[in-house]
């Protein structure tokens, strides 16, 4: 696969490098209570996306204001248990066998939240 180098870099993506780009799993590495936990994440797809936009847009009026329902409370780990395909110990390369029911509410959040952080974002000036 053509590397992504830094400013000025002329690399060429082709459709095939960038098939393979979008369709890796993402590893998402988190120390937890002495433990290691490796998280490996894969791509929503556009059905998964949707519907975790649609969840995170709900809200609720209350007492004529609007708040968060549990549904757009609930995205971000709803989310967490469509894509994360696998997670490893790093200690002992074991697969934690149902690690959605073991892993914390609040794992769960931390895992997508620097998932979501995966990209780095620069504005280039525009050249005509």
């Amino acid at each position: 696969m053509a590397s992504l180098g830094g400013k000025g870099d002329t690399t060429k993506l082709t459709p095939m490098d960038l098939q393979e780009l979008f369709s890796q799993n993402e590893q998402i590495r988190v120390q937890y209570r002495g433990a290691i936990l490796i998280f490996s994440l894969r791509n929503p797809t556009h059905e998964e996306d949707t519907e975790y936009r649609r969840r995170s847009a709900t809200i609720k009026v209350a007492s004529g204001r609007a708040e968060s329902s549990a549904l757009a409370i609930g995205a971000p780990t709803w989310l967490f248990d469509q894509i994360c395909d696998r997670v490893t110990v790093e200690n002992d390369g074991q697969n934690v066998e149902n690690f959605r029911d073991l892993i914390t509410a609040d794992l769960k959040l931390a895992v997508i939240a620097a998932w979501h952080g995966r990209f780095q974002v620069q504005k280039t000036e525009e050249t005509r």
